[in-house]
């Protein structure tokens, strides 16, 4: 088994690393609400003979982006899972330590 102090290392870098996703992962949830509002306003106020302005571009930037912020947060469960299972053994190895 891994020392307990290079267990909790390697909780501290995936804290590190959930934190800088997570920080990504903000403006990027706002970028798809803004990019959705905007598709939505042009659509319903510059639509010409049922064609909206916008021609499907705003609608695509929205899925792509949509897609980004969903693999974003499936990173952030796999990080979560990570640190759930280091805090497990880091219980587990503190718990030899004191037999």
């Amino acid at each position: 088994m891994a020392s307990i102090y290079s267990l909790k290392r390697d909780l501290q870098r995936y804290n590190n690393l959930r934190s800088a996703v997570t920080q990504l992962q903000g403006p990027l949830s706002a970028a798809v609400t803004n990019v959705r509002d905007a598709r939505v306003g042009m659509s319903n106020a510059y639509t010409i003979n049922g064609v909206s302005a916008d021609n499907g571009l705003l609608s695509e930037i929205e899925e792509k982006l949509s897609s980004k912020s969903s693999t974003l947060s499936n990173v952030i469960n796999a990080i979560d899972y990570e640190i759930a299972e280091l805090n497990r053994r880091i219980s587990y190895e503190e718990s030899k330590k004191r037999r």
